[in-house]
């Protein structure tokens, strides 16, 4: 709360934590009014990104689907992880080396702007999802984008280790937002602020602004099924990874 009420305060935040287990999340109350001040900040014109998690669909006691918070606030940005298929610059997979976090939330259900995209994967994919009972079909999906997530050079006590995890990604996707943010100031206008709107609504009218994630899947545990990647959002990779060029036409 103390961030809605700043004069001065960035445009973006990446925030590369949560957790991803029913018995440890808040109470409902908690994250109710949590997601209350995500929207306002959304309101002032700074968007919050969240990584997605890095335990696939998150497999609790071998039965249910649980999603990672606050990455299933519906005013926030959830953001999942890719890898190259074929070296850099080939195509792109949901990453294997960990699960790109991703599902429906039990608390929250699927907001507007996600809506007719995700009843499209879940009527398109049937055959090929867990267990009607393990997950929430109608819950908010998550996540909404993606990024590259693993091969990121971290330097500790002057080694370089290659380290990967969505919460790499999501300061990527953040990267991203925050250049996007500085072509709409050089052009006078406001920061994006709440994003998700503006991704839905643009990768349904533009198939280039986002590089659609097709392979893959975030099983996780004695689940064995995660939900698999595949044409429009999905409930790995979300709508995709970003084409910076091409979202940059709308702004």
């Amino acid at each position: 709360s103390e961030m809605c009420i700043r004069d001065s305060i960035n445009a973006e935040y990446g925030i590369s934590y949560g957790d991803q287990g029913g018995t440890s999340k808040p109470s409902k109350q908690y994250q109710d009014r949590l997601n209350t001040e995500f929207k306002k900040l959304g309101a002032r014109g700074i968007s919050i990104i969240f990584a997605s998690g890095d335990s696939g669909a998150g497999c609790e006691f071998c039965i249910y689907a649980e999603p990672s918070f606050p990455a299933v606030a519906p005013y926030v940005t959830a953001v999942g992880a890719t890898r190259f298929i074929n070296g850099v610059g080939s195509g792109e997979m949901a990453v294997e080396s960990f699960g790109s976090g991703g599902g429906f939330a039990w608390d929250f259900p699927a907001p507007d702007y996600q809506k007719s995209a995700v009843d499209h994967y879940l009527s398109s994919n049937k055959a090929h999802l867990p267990y009607w009972f393990q997950y929430n079909t109608k819950g908010r999906g998550t996540p909404d984008v993606s990024a590259l997530g693993i091969g990121f050079a971290v330097v500790v006590s002057g080694v370089t280790n290659e380290v990967g995890g969505t919460s790499a990604s999501a300061p990527t996707f953040s990267a991203i937002v925050a250049l996007l943010n500085d072509h709409r100031l050089a052009a006078k206008k406001s920061p994006l602020g709440f994003l998700n709107m503006w991704i839905y609504q643009t990768a349904a009218k533009d198939p280039e602004a986002f590089y659609d994630v097709t392979k893959g899947t975030n099983s996780d545990g004695c689940c064995f099924t995660g939900f698999p990647a595949a044409p429009g959002w999905d409930a790995s990779t979300g709508v995709g990874t970003p084409n910076f060029k091409q979202l940059v036409k709308h702004l």
